[in-house]
């Protein structure tokens, strides 16, 4: 089997991923044009990271990761003063056009603070709803009260 991987303008590869993950990542640099040095990883067309930089140096079966027969972006993995925050660049020409929501995810696993703006509000959002619940039992329980209490007089 094989995946495919998409980089430069519109170009495409195809890839044997039946390898150790070290072997696969140094071949598609190689075959890319890359130096050895770039820390390369993929995403898929749905914009999932497949986190295969964490694990370039892995013996580990690239096949344990990929799925065979799908499409994937090159991306570039740049490293950044802070050792938690990571920048996420698609070597793709025109990502934004061809591939929008790769480009939106890519946006925000390279911005941590969007992620935590996100959490915030669905923090507030969980809040709203646990306290909108009780009153909707409460009203339920006051409809099965008053229905049981009509019943009882005639």
């Amino acid at each position: 089997m094989f995946v495919t991987v998409k980089h430069g303008a519109g170009q495409t590869e195809i890839f044997n991923h039946h390898c150790r993950i070290v072997n696969f990542m140094d071949y598609i640099k190689q075959r890319c044009g890359l130096g050895a040095e770039e820390c390369i990883d993929l995403v898929d067309e749905a914009g999932h990271l497949m986190n295969l930089s964490v694990q370039q140096n892995s013996l580990e079966q690239a096949s344990n990761i990929l799925m065979p027969r799908r499409r994937y972006i090159l991306i570039r993995v740049l490293k950044q003063d802070d050792p938690e925050t990571v920048k996420y660049e698609a070597m793709l020409d025109n990502i934004e056009r061809l591939h929008p929501v790769v480009a939106d995810h890519l946006r925000k696993l390279s911005n941590p603070k969007t992620k935590e703006k996100e959490a915030t509000v669905k923090k507030h959002r969980a809040t709203k709803e646990v306290i909108l619940s009780p009153s909707a039992k409460n009203k339920s329980a006051f409809r099965a009260k008053n229905t049981t209490n009509t019943q009882r007089r005639f």
